[in-house]
């Protein structure tokens, strides 16, 4: 099976959120437009994904610089992994200010890991996270809402 390539719209600054999925990414993720948009990036993150990329990546997203292709470890939306490449790409505007910026996700491979069944009391992956480093146990989480990063 070929590559598989989505891309993400997002805002940029402390406060990003995806603003827009296209159906190679709903394909890809299992996460349904209505669904992802609004959440952060750390949606498709989890605690096989490589934490330094991770930060790399959201650091960008924060600065809104681009980055080259990045090998991560990313969740679908039922907790089975895939290993793919992401790069950002950042609109020009003025410096400071947010910009949207668009996220290519490319799969790099058809291999997909079924995910281990969560832990009795524990939330399945991915979690909904207030923060990449917590996946979701700080807090910060409200009972009837997420705080995002973003804005």
């Amino acid at each position: 099976m070929p590559a598989t390539v989505a891309h993400v719209t997002l805002s940029t600054g402390f406060a990003s959120r995806i603003l827009d999925v296209d159906e190679a990414f709903a394909a890809m993720t299992g996460w349904r437009p209505e669904e992802a948009n609004g959440q952060t990036l750390g949606i498709l993150f989890g605690p096989w994904s490589n934490q330094q990329m991770v930060d790399r990546l959201l650091r960008a997203l924060e600065r809104g610089e681009g980055t080259d292709h990045l090998a991560l470890k990313l969740y679908r939306h039922d907790g089975a992994t895939f290993d793919a490449a992401v790069s950002l790409d950042v609109a020009e505007g003025e410096p400071g200010q947010p910009r949207p910026a668009t996220c290519t996700i490319r799969n790099q491979g058809d291999a997909v890991d079924v995910a281990a069944p969560a832990p009795r009391g524990r939330q399945p992956w991915p979690p909904i996270a207030c923060c990449p480093s917590c996946w979701g146990r700080c807090a910060m989480r409200s009972s009837s809402s997420t705080i995002r990063i973003g804005s």
